[in-house]
């Protein structure tokens, strides 16, 4: 029966970047297995993540940009992002370069097979792997299977952003390799909450995401989306002839729902299992991997992998308003959204997103709000516990 110090189900970022941060840590002469069933489907994404201090990734990105565009009906703005920097990361080389990291440690093993559900055994936590049984002192599991993402509609809101891309090389025009959009509502939402993300990488070649926020579980119908991408490019972009030559996609939780961190006594939830997409922003990258360093600094100095910093209640608090938004009142999002970089500095809105702005910076924040449509959203969930 073989065993290991730290079993990890799923290879995708959360799997991945644990082992790298546990590989980086007093522990790198641990025995780690990484079980994944498949090649991840993060090798065929693109993540978006800000930072205003250095990551480990960083050299990764096959862009990074010292500011970006912001556009919503009657608003339009280009602003510097001070001490940040916004990075974009393929899935591909995260994927292949940590990967060919973690293959020069010998205790670093990698197995291809079905992920079992991971079970607690008498102070240890095992695994069936083909014919045999793994047993781990610690098991971190960021595979999502069926079923384990039931939300109950009527306690939380349940909402999923699904996101489509394209990598489009423009024929005619060009774009401004200085200037990403991070978000444009200005085209028509067709009753849902949508926006468009422009990613310039050469005065050539873009990446153009359409992202959709829907309490569906299927995302929009393709030719819908097709569509609103070329429109976004030839009327709103001016790139009239174009081929795209490649396409991603993808479906995140965008909820309120407390996602478990622990499955019994050996068993740890990571990565979007662990609840890391933050509900009102559907961004994971760089909390998914703060929080492999948090789980690696645990084990070092606690012996277990959950003394984990603590966030303050407000955000979840705003989360839960943001997402009633999103549901009920999607203008009143976008409404709120155009206030929020109208009236505060960049380094507070994503130190807001990012939940780590002290308590007067976020109370500013607030105060620039319409404060009409949050009241209403927190009256009708905290009081009334309607969605």
């Amino acid at each position: 029966m073989p065993f290991v110090e730290y079993l990890i189900t799923g290879g995708g970022a959360a799997g991945l970047g644990l082992a790298y941060a546990l590989v980086h840590s007093p522990l790198s002469d641990r025995r780690i297995l990484i079980v994944e069933q498949d090649e991840p489907a993060c090798s065929n994404r693109s993540w978006l993540y800000w930072t205003s201090q250095p990551t480990p990734f960083d050299h990764l990105a096959c862009r990074s940009w010292d500011k970006i565009r912001v556009a919503a009906p009657g608003f339009e703005r280009l602003i510097p992002m001070e001490n940040y920097r916004l990075h974009l990361l393929r899935g591909m080389d995260f994927y292949r370069q940590i990967r060919a990291e973690l293959a020069t440690y010998p205790n670093v093993g990698f197995i291809q097979a079905e992920v079992q559900p991971t079970i607690n055994a008498a102070g240890v936590a095992r695994l069936k792997v083909h014919d045999e049984v793994v047993t781990a002192f610690w098991a971190f599991d960021s595979a999502l299977r069926p079923g384990e993402w039931d939300v109950n509609p009527v306690k939380h809101h349940d909402l999923k952003l699904h996101c489509t891309a394209w990598d489009v090389e423009g024929k005619g025009g060009s774009f401004t390799p200085d200037t990403p959009t991070l978000f444009e509502f200005t085209l028509p939402q067709n009753g849902a909450l949508r926006w468009f993300t422009l990613l310039p990488l050469s005065e050539k070649q873009a990446l153009i995401r359409c992202s959709t926020v829907s309490p569906d579980s299927q995302p929009p119908v393709q030719e819908e989306v097709d569509w609103a991408l070329r429109d976004y490019l030839q009327n709103q972009s001016g790139i009239k002839e174009y081929s795209a030559c490649r396409m991603e996609s993808g479906t995140l939780p965008m909820t309120d729902f407390p996602f478990p961190r622990r499955d019994g006594m050996r068993i740890m939830n990571i990565g979007i299992k662990g609840g890391r997409v933050k509900p009102s922003t559907g961004f994971a990258f760089r909390r998914i991997q703060d929080e492999a360093s948090h789980i690696a600094d645990s084990l070092v100095r606690k012996h277990h992998p959950f003394n984990l910093p603590m966030t303050s209640h407000r955000y979840a608090v705003m989360d839960t308003i943001l997402l009633q938004l999103m549901l009920r009142r999607p203008r009143d999002y976008v409404r709120l959204f155009t206030c929020l970089f109208r009236k505060n500095p960049i380094a507070r809105i994503l130190g807001f997103w990012d939940e780590e702005n002290p308590f007067l910076q976020d109370l500013r924040l607030l105060a620039t709000l319409p404060l009409g449509p949050v009241i209403r959203a927190a009256i009708k969930v905290f009081i009334f516990g309607r969605i």
